[in-house]
């Protein structure tokens, strides 16, 4: 079985697209994919990966989304 992609494109293309709207200028710095997949062999799991290597800007990146989640 073949894994469909088109999630993750979809997800890319709206978030650049937000991105576009809300800045005229900047760079982008660290960019983290967390994906959650069900696969029959291994049932459900979640992977991720990251644009920097260093661990402790990884872990910043994941815990100020993950406060930004806990206070909606």
């Amino acid at each position: 079985m073949a894994i469909d992609q088109a999630p993750i494109g979809q997800l890319t293309a709206r978030l650049m697209d937000r991105l576009e709207a809300e800045y005229d200028e900047g760079d982008i710095g660290a960019v983290a994919l967390v994906v959650e997949i069900n696969s029959p062999d291994k049932g459900f799991q979640v992977t991720a990966d990251f644009s920097d290597p260093r661990g402790h800007v990884n872990v910043g990146l994941l815990e100020v989304i993950r406060s930004g989640l806990l206070s909606d």
